[in-house]
C-alpha cells in the first residue's frame, strides 16, 4: 500500500538507532509505502519503507527509511489529516481478495482530489 499523508501526525523518535517513529524533522506532505505489521503486546505497528530518507542512516549504514516501524493509531491519524486514500498495489498474479474486501472502495482517479506530497 502507497500512502501520501502528514507526518506532522508521526511522533518523532527519541533516539537516532530506534527503527520507530519519524526520524526526521520534515512534518508536511509524504509518501510512504506500508509493506507489513506486527502486534507487540497489544500494540499494532505497521512496517514502512520511507524512500525519502534524507541519506540518515544507522551505524550499521542501512537507510533510516527502512523497515521503520509506525503506531497504526498515529500512521491512521496522519493519513485522514491528509490525503484519505490509499495506493493498494496487487499481490503477484491478480487482484486476487482485493475486490473481496469490504473497507476497499475504488475510486476513479479522475474524481480523487489531488494533494501534494514528497
Amino acid at each position: 500500500v502507497i500512502l501520501c499523508l502528514n507526518t506532522a501526525y508521526l511522533m518523532p523518535s527519541s533516539a537516532s538507532e530506534h527503527r520507530a517513529g519519524r526520524f526526521y524533522s520534515f512534518a508536511s506532505g509524504h509518501f510512504l509505502v506500508v509493506k507489513g505489521w506486527r502486534q507487540v503486546s497489544s500494540n499494532l505497528f505497521f512496517e514502512v519503507y520511507d524512500p525519502n530518507n534524507w541519506h540518515a542512516t544507522y551505524a550499521d549504514q542501512t537507510p533510516k527509511g527502512r523497515n521503520r516501524h509506525l503506531p497504526a493509531a498515529e500512521l491512521a491519524n496522519a493519513v485522514a489529516n491528509w490525503w484519505n486514500y490509499l495506493i493498494v498495489i496487487p499481490p503477484p498474479g491478480g487482484e486476487t481478495g482485493l475486490i473481496a474486501n469490504p473497507w476497499l472502495s475504488p475510486v476513479d482517479p479522475d474524481h480523487i482530489v489531488h494533494a501534494c506530497g514528497m
